[in-house]
């Protein structure tokens, strides 16, 4: 399977996706060279995914503040808050703004961010690691069918990402400026 085919099934699944791939590619391009490492680990059992669907999710602690999506969803961002939490020791919020987005979780000191599902616009993350100190974004897929664990997808930015995402906007900008002025 190829960067982009691995990329493009972490952020959409199965799913079928009719948009730009223009950000799948650049992360599969910083993937390639070395600006992202990617990394990825079972975030939880698919046991406890499920057992979240057997009383009404609403009962499940936090449930409330995780609300925005299905019960799915609403699952994942609450088996993300917990792995923050239990494995690596921070606090997390829902949905709170944060570089132009609102992502699904966020620890509180604004250091990881979890994306739940499947993410239409995998631009944020790139936009996130050029725009803050962000150290991990982390994309938690739905499970498969024949999966056992939830697989979590860590990508963090090497040394020099964001400024080469800077780069990369600064020349995408010039580009469009030169394109409009050859209009004129």
């Amino acid at each position: 399977m190829s960067t982009f085919e691995r990329i493009r099934s972490i952020f959409y699944g199965n799913t079928p996706y009719e948009g730009s791939y223009e950000s799948i590619q650049e992360i599969a391009f910083l993937v390639d060279e070395g600006y992202l490492a990617l990394a990825l680990f079972p975030l939880a059992d698919k046991k406890e995914y499920k057992r979240l669907f057997d009383r009404p999710l609403i009962e499940s602690p936090g449930a409330y503040d995780a609300a925005g999506g299905g019960d799915a969803h609403i699952a994942l961002k609450l088996l993300g808050a917990r792995y923050l939490k239990d494995k690596r020791g921070f606090e997390s919020q829902f949905e709170q703004p944060f570089c132009g987005y609102f992502p699904d979780v966020i620890s509180r000191d604004k250091s990881i961010i979890i994306e739940c599902g499947v993410t239409g616009n995998p631009e944020k993350m790139l936009a996130c690691f050029r725009q803050s100190d962000l150290k991990e974004f982390i994309q938690l897929p739905y499970p498969y069918e024949e999966d056992a664990e939830l697989i979590a997808y860590n990508f963090a930015p090497g040394n020099d990402c964001r400024d080469f995402l800077k780069f990369l906007e600064t020349e995408k900008l010039k580009n469009i400026k030169s394109i409009i002025n050859r209009k004129k």
